[in-house]
C-alpha cells in the first residue's frame, strides 16, 4: 500500500518537531544558575544605610528563589513564584567593621541546598580614621542617599555604553544634577532609557538644556 504524498509530508512535519522539542528540552537542561552582586556604594565611614542590587538567571523556573543576606541576616527575598533577573533589596543598617554580603540561588523551599552563590566583602571605616569634608562655611556637607550616589558612580559608563562618548564636562554636570533631582526612584534603569531615548533625537541632553545659555558658556570654556 502506497502511502499519499500529504501523510508523507505530515510524518515528516512530525518528525522534525519532535527533533525540535528534543533540543529545546536539553537547551533548557544545560542553563546554568547564576547570581551576581554589583559593588555596593557605601559612605567613607561610620554607621549608615545602603542597598545591594546585582543580577541572576536561573536553570528552571520552579523551585528557585532568591536571597539575599548581610553577614548571615536575610536582607532580601525575593516574592514566591517570581524569579528576578536583575534584583535591589531595600535599606539596610550596616556599622563600620567588616561585613560580607552573600547572595543565594536556592533550589528547595527549606533554602539548604544552594544552586548558585556569589559573595562581596564591605569594609567601613570609623569616621575618626577619616574626618569629614567641610565646604567654604566650615559646615559638613550633607551625605548624597546610597541609592542616588549609586546612579552617579555608575551613569558615566552608561553614557558611554549608550553614546559611544566620554561625556565632556557639560554633560557630566546635566547628568549628575540629573540624578541628584530625581530622587532616590530614580535608577540606573531609568537612567539609560532616558539616553537611549534621547540617542534617537540625535543629542545626549534635552534640547532646551543644549539651548541654556550656562551650558553655551561652558561649552565655550572648555
Amino acid at each position: 500500500m502506497k502511502i499519499k504524498p500529504v501523510f508523507r509530508k505530515i510524518s515528516f512535519l512530525l518528525f522534525i518537531s519532535l527533533l525540535v522539542g528534543v533540543a529545546g528540552v536539553n537547551s533548557a537542561q544545560a542553563a546554568t544558575d547564576t547570581v551576581s552582586i554589583l559593588p555596593t556604594i557605601v559612605s567613607r565611614c561610620g554607621d549608615q544605610q545602603t542597598y545591594a542590587t546585582g543580577t541572576a538567571t536561573y536553570a528552571q523556573v520552579a523551585n528557585r528563589d532568591l536571597v539575599v543576606k548581610l553577614d548571615g541576616v536575610v536582607v532580601y527575598s525575593s516574592p514566591r513564584y517570581v524569579r528576578p533577573t536583575t534584583w535591589t533589596t531595600g535599606l539596610f543598617a550596616i556599622a563600620t567593621g567588616q561585613h560580607t554580603i552573600t547572595a543565594y540561588i536556592y533550589r528547595n523551599g527549606a533554602h539548604t541546598l544552594a544552586a548558585a552563590t556569589a559573595t562581596q566583602a564591605i569594609s567601613i571605616d570609623s569616621c575618626t580614621d577619616h574626618p569629614g569634608a567641610s565646604n567654604d562655611k566650615g559646615k559638613s556637607e550633607p551625605a548624597i542617599p546610597a541609592k542616588i550616589q549609586y546612579v552617579i558612580n555608575h551613569f558615566p559608563a552608561i553614557f558611554k555604553s549608550v553614546f559611544g562618548k566620554k561625556l565632556n564636562k557639560v554633560e557630566t554636570t546635566y547628568w549628575k544634577n540629573r540624578a541628584i533631582g530625581k530622587g532616590e526612584k530614580y535608577t540606573v534603569i531609568n537612567l539609560k532609557k532616558e539616553m537611549l531615548s534621547l540617542k534617537k533625537q540625535g543629542r545626549t541632553m534635552p534640547k532646551a538644556v543644549i539651548k541654556a545659555k550656562i551650558l553655551k558658556v561652558n561649552v565655550a570654556k572648555k
